[in-house]
């Protein structure tokens, strides 16, 4: 092999490699700019949407303040009443008559509370929840809670005497205490009350389950707040319990 042959590789490598740069040059030349416009454009899209999560996740504050809840505290007695065993009842009968034995008992709690000017806040199945001392002011607020208690378990025995074989067992709570009043904005919910006294009046009403003895209609407990509130204190035997999600125990007496 001559000389001149040897050499011959070495200059093909050097335009190989000669070539294979300009071609890079060239590519770069082409994709660079490309990478720097698309690097931009990224950057762009992100703040833009930045900017639309802020705008979508960030209310003015004046939004919020117009959206939020006026509320108010005030003191209250609130009243829940239930119906004992009235599942296996409205097993028992047609649908059509569970609804009108329903609507008979609901009107008849409503005339009660309405004639010590209570307001009639709701009923869910066979539980009732009502209340004095908001939306206005009631100095007599539990002495009212406890007349119409009473008033409504004497309808219910009255009501036996006529209804024959669908015959009430009822249970009732009273309870006083601080709540929160006012309007959440809520379509259709109005005013409204919100506190450890509503939940404390309702785990007193199921309490009073326990209280039934036989030939029992009705059986009401109050609390040793509501109690206070009506002046009824040491009319009725205080007992001591922990009901059921809270951690302190509390004073119920039985009252009807």
């Amino acid at each position: 092999m001559t000389g001149q042959q040897l050499r011959r590789p070495g200059a093909a490598v050097t335009l190989a490699l000669g070539a294979f740069s300009a071609a890079v040059e060239t590519i770069q030349g082409v994709v660079e700019p490309m990478l720097r416009t698309n690097l931009a454009l990224a950057r762009e899209m992100n703040e833009a949407a930045g900017e639309l999560a802020r705008s979508s996740l960030q209310l003015p504050v004046s939004d919020r303040a117009d959206d939020a809840p006026v509320l108010r505290t005030c003191v209250v007695t609130v009243l829940f009443t239930d119906i004992s065993g009235f599942t296996s009842l409205a097993e028992r009968i047609p649908a059509v008559e569970t609804a009108a034995f329903i609507a008979r008992y609901v009107r008849l709690i409503a005339d009660r509370v309405a004639e010590e000017g209570g307001t009639f806040d709701k009923f869910v199945g066979d539980s009732v929840m009502a209340y004095w001392g908001a939306p206005g002011a009631q100095p007599d607020h539990a002495a009212r809670a406890w007349r119409a208690a009473h008033a409504i378990a004497a309808t219910v025995r009255a009501e036996n005497a006529i209804l024959g074989r669908l015959p009430i067992r009822m249970r009732l709570g009273l309870h006083t205490g601080l709540v929160a009043t006012g309007d959440i904005g809520a379509p259709g919910a109005g005013t409204a009350i919100f506190g450890d006294t509503v939940n404390t009046g309702q785990r007193i009403e199921q309490l009073a389950k326990s209280y039934f003895r036989s030939g029992d209609d009705v059986v009401g407990l109050a609390s040793a707040e509501a109690l206070r509130a009506a002046g009824r204190s040491g009319t009725a035997e205080l007992r001591r319990h922990r009901l059921r999600g809270r951690s302190r125990p509390i004073e119920v007496a039985r009252i009807i």
